[in-house]
């Protein structure tokens, strides 16, 4: 079988290729992406001055970060946890008879990727839930009995 040259500079590609895309990892390692366990984005104290006991029906509501979650575990300082990795995120803590709370947490530091698991730089914040204010009105009609 006779080679073209169009055959020939084909082969000669071959290793010049090869070569290149080696050059450009930058790397002789694997990647590695390794099972890191789910960062801590913010850990939240939380208390009120009128429940030295805890708050009952302490919750969270997180948007913002992809993949974002959290929980409370109850006590006379709550603490709540938000999970997840860098980025912007917007948190609600509520609880029945209590002002909605409101942050706005800008979480910094260096993602998962290639041989790493990144490091995320936990904000630790205290927040101090404060009573609903119910007009005077509600609060008569409310003793008296009447809807």
């Amino acid at each position: 079988m006779q080679q073209t040259p169009g055959h020939r500079t084909k082969l000669a590609l071959r290793p010049a290729l090869l070569t290149a895309s080696l050059l450009a990892c930058g790397s002789d390692q694997p990647c590695v992406y390794y099972p890191c366990p789910q960062p801590t984005a913010a850990v939240l104290s939380v208390s009120a001055a009128n429940a030295p006991g805890g708050i009952a029906g302490l919750a969270l509501s997180i948007n913002g970060a992809a993949a974002s979650s959290g929980f409370c575990v109850p006590d006379a300082i709550s603490t709540c946890r938000v999970f997840g990795g860098t980025g912007t995120y917007v948190v609600l803590v509520s609880a029945p008879g209590y002002k909605t709370t409101q942050l706005n947490l800008i979480v910094t530091g260096t993602d998962a990727g290639c041989n790493t698991c990144g490091k995320i730089d936990t904000q630790n914040l205290s927040v101090i839930m404060q009573p609903a204010v119910t007009p005077a009105r509600t609060r008569v009609r409310s003793a008296l009995g009447v809807a």
